[in-house]
């Protein structure tokens, strides 16, 4: 499962004319669950220190909420938000 945060985030670096990169979205996204971003992650996501323009501050909140591992290649981003599970499956 994927928080509808980093779905944006993956639908925003598709361009719009490149039908070949949304077909491989759309295939990804057809077996990756996309949980919505509910008022839950909203409460958690108040507890996450706040850097302005950051998605993946309200990754982790999502990530806090649901009591999920956040799975990253971008630790050091994530490493100051208290009790979030990390792990970088890329080592």
């Amino acid at each position: 499962m994927t928080s509808a945060i980093a779905y944006a985030e993956v639908m925003r670096g598709v361009p719009a004319d490149d039908q070949s990169k949304a077909n491989a979205a759309g295939r990804l996204f057809g077996v990756v669950a996309i949980e919505p971003f509910g008022p839950e992650a909203a409460i958690a996501y108040r507890r996450v220190p706040f850097r302005r323009g950051r998605f993946d501050r309200l990754i982790a909140g999502h990530a806090l909420a649901l009591a999920l591992t956040l799975i990253t290649n971008n630790e050091r981003d994530f490493a100051d938000v208290e009790g979030l599970r990390i792990e970088n499956w890329t080592l």
